[in-house]
């Protein structure tokens, strides 16, 4: 407004044209259009600005509002929470009392099945005990009625060297029987003599030993004569294969089939003529082996080398 009144007082007195003057005025108009449309557009912008100002302060209420809405919901959120909490944890706790209950139960079932279950294992080891003790005493009455009621021949034929080695050790406390079983078996060690090679030596010690025996018997008299024969049949063995070998010497079957036949016949010859004059070979295990190797030797060739026998 001062601006106004300076430019007229200043337009006045310098005296400027009337052209002048009429644009200076519509300028001064101008300038008034636009100071009032400023102060309008101020005057809004100050309205907007208490009306900014005032909906600032209704957010904040609203937003105070809010936090406090939001701080008892979390109080009781957490009250809920810990209601929670305490109530699974009581669930929990009523689970795992109904399980330990359970255990608890399942452990005494356990424990009576197992006290069960041993006491049947014993009262079956007791069973096997006693049946396996009725057993061996059963075994033992029907072993000492076998030996005490059976004869000494019978029981040559029928008994071995071993099973009266364990029956002995059996019935050591009969003595009866025991005696029985160790002229058995006295008996059974001389004879398996005859199933070996001859040896002065051994034939002496066993001549010895029959006067070990606590009874009599026609078998065991049998017993000494054959071993003390064996000196014959081995010398006789000997003879036999020597007899053998010097015909190996003379007279060869040359490969020939005929003359392989014709010399294995006089071999048989041999044979024959040992088995005729010494006709209880059968009573000499070792013997009787050798003479079976000489025909099956001879059979196959006549020509083959037998001298080896003799140290055999």
């Amino acid at each position: 407004m001062k601006l106004i009144v300076l430019l007229s007082f200043f337009v006045c007195r310098f005296s400027f044209g009337q052209d002048f003057q009429k644009l200076f005025e519509q300028k001064v108009i101008e300038l008034h259009d636009s100071e009032n449309r400023f102060n309008a557009c101020k005057d809004t912008l100050e309205n907007q600005k208490i009306l900014y100002d005032s909906n600032i302060e209704d957010l904040k209420k609203v937003i105070a509002e809010l936090n406090s809405k939001l701080n008892d919901e979390t109080d009781k959120n957490e009250s809920l929470r810990g209601d929670k909490i305490i109530v699974e944890n009581n669930l929990f706790r009523d689970q795992i009392d109904s399980l330990n209950h359970v255990i608890n139960e399942k452990d005494s079932t356990s424990k009576a099945i197992n006290n069960k279950i041993s006491q049947l294992v014993v009262q079956e080891k007791n069973n096997v005990a006693n049946a396996i003790s009725e057993g061996k005493a059963m075994v033992y009455r029907n072993i000492l009625d076998y030996y005490a009621s059976t004869s000494f021949n019978f029981l040559t034929l029928n008994a071995s060297f071993s099973m009266t080695m364990r029956d002995i050790e059996i019935l050591r406390s009969e003595p009866d029987v025991s005696e029985i079983l160790y002229d058995l078996n006295l008996y059974f060690e001389l004879k398996s003599v005859l199933d070996k090679r001859f040896s002065e030596s051994v034939i002496q010690s066993a001549l010895l030993k029959f006067e070990r025996f606590k009874f009599q018997d026609p078998l065991i008299e049998a017993l000494k004569s054959t071993i003390k024969d064996y000196y014959i049949y081995n010398d006789e063995l000997n003879l036999l294969i020597s007899k053998i070998i010097e015909m190996d010497e003379e007279k060869s079957g040359d490969n020939d089939k005929d003359m392989h036949r014709e010399k294995f016949k006089l071999i048989l010859l041999e044979v024959s003529d040992f088995i005729y004059n010494y006709p209880s070979y059968y009573k000499y295990p070792y013997v009787n082996k050798i003479i079976m190797e000489i025909i099956n030797r001879k059979r196959e060739n006549s020509d083959v080398v037998i001298s080896d026998l003799l140290t055999k």
